[in-house]
């Protein structure tokens, strides 16, 4: 019913992109990119029919932190419906949030979402799957 996880990225401290033989203004950043390390982290708690998680991104971070929590109820096994919030730890806080729910029929799922940003216009997304099992 519980779960942890945790994860790494950008463990290199640098990313190569583009052509390494273009000429830079400086030729020892040539062809590199700066990446910050960055943690996060998230819990969940599963009862079945609702699922509820918390989540933790840019621990290493001493300028922007993100707190982000959801949950998703399923009324029937065909059926999900999801809600979410997302918090900005800055110098003035940036709050988001979302709602959608899932539609599972025989060998496809339907996902909608819509998305309200406050630094970004809000956004509706739609994805659809064809499961293989």
């Amino acid at each position: 019913r519980f779960y942890f996880g945790a994860m790494l990225q950008q463990m290199a401290s640098h990313l190569t992109v583009g052509d390494a033989k273009e000429p830079t203004p400086n030729p020892s950043q040539e062809g590199k990119q700066t990446l910050p390390r960055n943690i996060k982290t998230a819990t969940a708690f599963n009862t079945g029919k609702l699922s509820v998680g918390l989540g933790l991104d840019n621990l290493l971070s001493s300028h922007y932190r993100e707190i982000s929590a959801g949950c998703e109820f399923r009324p029937c096994d065909y059926i999900a419906l999801r809600t979410g919030w997302r918090a900005g730890m800055q110098r003035e806080a940036n709050f988001s949030w979302s709602a959608g729910m899932g539609l599972l029929l025989k060998r496809m799922q339907i996902d909608y979402a819509y998305m309200n940003q406050t630094s970004l216009a809000s956004n509706h997304l739609v994805s659809i799957s064809i499961l293989t099992n």
